[in-house]
């Protein structure tokens, strides 16, 4: 690995850091206004396959794979806990689809950025 390549693993791996906080932040504190406040029908599927393909994509640069399988296992237990009354938001089975489908999606382009490398 080269010193470049080695600076390139440890800001992702510093970034994921901050994803995932920024996830966690999304996922069980923020409240959205609900459909009437999206920009296209579904936006909210967009958000979720961004929220969990972004620091998927991060940890798979990092070199951390472990972390990208643990987001699409830990997907469908977000909803789970967003369905609780601790959380006061509905869970989702569709918002899981789409938090793996951005899971799918980030090792996908991993997997094509290092074929071009």
């Amino acid at each position: 690995m080269s010193p470049s390549d080695s600076r390139l693993v440890r800001a992702c791996r510093a970034l994921l850091v901050l994803a995932l906080a920024l996830q966690t932040y999304l996922l069980y504190v923020f409240h959205s206004s609900g459909a009437e406040g999206e920009l296209f029908p579904h936006a909210d599927k967009v958000v979720h396959a961004c929220m969990f393909g972004g620091p998927a994509l991060l940890a798979l640069l990092g070199r951390w794979r472990w972390v990208a399988l643990m987001l699409a296992f830990y997907a469908p237990i977000s909803e789970l806990i967003q369905g609780t009354d601790v959380v006061e938001r509905d869970a989702d089975w569709r918002d899981a689809l789409a938090d793996v489908t951005g899971i799918i999606l980030a090792w996908g382009l991993t997997r094509q950025l290092r074929r071009r490398a």
